[in-house]
């Protein structure tokens, strides 16, 4: 048995595992990270990289409260991105400074006033033909074209900015048992390829998604944290991918035709050199279309064929002037089944909120949607504060050296099955 000592353990290597390795570390804490498979594995690359102010939330023309609790988070983000606050991020990291939102008619009634509102002044701009992005500049295009202050990162690009500085505090391994060692301590053993390594901490935080329900519930045998033993929910997703060389940049949420509170496609866009897939006449740079609202969410009901048509059929409804269903696009589709991972609800439905749950120095924590990010590390480094924690003098983590480290996951594109 191998031991060390650290302020912190993270368990997750996520963005929020990540994100909040470095806030740590900014603050003097020796911290480790340990992610059990690959760095943003599961929902962090699995999202769409958007950073939003909430307007998507309110396409049923009234404010909600998941919509205020990110109002804030896109100007937040951006400081990161200027260099302001800590992490912070590379501009390369940027997808998109912009977003959009469209409609193939113009948007009137309720939803039109509600847009145009003092409500959302700030958040929310219609755009004269003059000022569209180039994909809604065609003839064909005859509706509303509206930009948000959200935007779009590389969500890849943001989890290597993250690691690079604090290699020598991953650690790829499987936390396998966590004990209280008395004195607010705890004691983490890991599984690392066969060895086993004990981490000795004052805090441990779980930011493993999906993973925290077992983490949970082994610890619920021993220990206070018993009456979450189902604090967790899933809200499963069907996402849509299509890929084509001669696809348009996009960055936006369709609500044509939207008869929900939540867009009927949100589409991101993002480059992709394959070398593995199709003939030889198609591999080589692509630009993939990832495609998530309302058709992911009711999708879960849908096999992968009855998924890809029913997308098929939604764009071109969406986008019916650029023909996606020419066949000399060469056009390849995919799906892909993810859970969204979180705190669970009395009504099963979406948290508005990060949530952070404070057990004696057991920390259980769901960030809710990418843009919440930083909001969770606040919640919790205000936990840490009022513990008032400080860094141990006898931290020790040389045992690491040699160990082996997880490295940075593949895009969900990049892993599917393509048609």
């Amino acid at each position: 048995m191998t031991d060390i000592k650290t302020d912190c353990a993270i368990i997750g290597g996520g963005i929020a595992g990540l994100w909040l390795l470095n806030v740590l570390k900014a603050r003097g804490l020796q911290t480790v990270l340990i992610e059990r498979e690959a760095l943003g594995i599961g929902q962090t690359l699995a999202a769409q990289g958007l950073i939003h102010s909430g307007v998507k939330y309110t396409l049923g023309a009234r404010l909600t409260a998941a919509a205020e609790a990110v109002a804030t988070m896109p100007a937040r983000w951006r400081q990161h991105f200027a260099g302001a606050l800590t992490p912070s991020l590379p501009s390369a990291a940027l997808l998109s400074k912009q977003f959009h939102m469209w409609s193939n008619a113009a948007i009137s009634g309720r939803l039109g006033s509600f847009l145009a509102s003092r409500a959302l002044r700030g958040r929310v701009s219609r755009l004269d033909f003059t000022q569209r992005p180039e994909v809604f500049s065609a003839s064909g295009f005859q509706g509303d074209v509206y930009q948000l202050e959200d935007f779009v990162i590389d969500t890849s690009a943001v989890l290597s900015a993250l690691a690079a500085p604090w290699q020598t505090c991953l650690l790829r391994g499987q936390a396998r048992k966590i004990e209280s060692a008395g004195d607010a301590a705890h004691v983490v053993q890991v599984d690392v390829d066969g060895r086993q390594l004990s981490i000795h901490t004052h805090c441990i935080v779980l930011c493993a998604g999906a993973g925290n329900e077992a983490l949970v519930t082994a610890m619920s045998r021993n220990s206070n944290m018993r009456q979450n033993t189902n604090a967790m929910q899933r809200r499963p997703l069907h996402q849509v991918f299509v890929a084509a060389s001669d696809l348009p940049e996009l960055y936006g949420h369709c609500v044509t035709g939207i008869t929900s509170t939540e867009p009927r496609l949100t589409i991101t866009s993002h480059s992709w050199t394959s070398h593995s897939w199709g003939s030889e006449q198609t591999r080589g740079e692509r630009r993939v279309w990832a495609i998530g609202g309302a058709l992911a969410t009711t999708g879960i009901t849908r096999s992968r064929q009855q998924q890809i048509e029913y997308a098929q059929r939604e764009l071109t409804a969406c986008l019916p002037w650029l023909h996606l269903d020419d066949p000399c696009r060469n056009a390849s589709w995919a799906t892909l089944l993810i859970d969204r991972a979180e705190a669970a609800t009395a009504t099963g439905g979406r948290p508005d909120q990060a949530f952070v749950a404070d057990h004696d120095g057991l920390l259980l924590c769901w960030p809710t949607k990418l843009t919440l990010t930083p909001d969770l590390a606040d919640r919790v480094c205000a936990i840490l504060d009022a513990r008032n924690l400080q860094p141990r003098r006898d931290a020790d983590i040389a045992a690491m050296a040699g160990l082996p480290r997880p490295q940075l996951g593949s895009r969900p594109w990049e892993t599917a099955s393509w048609t």
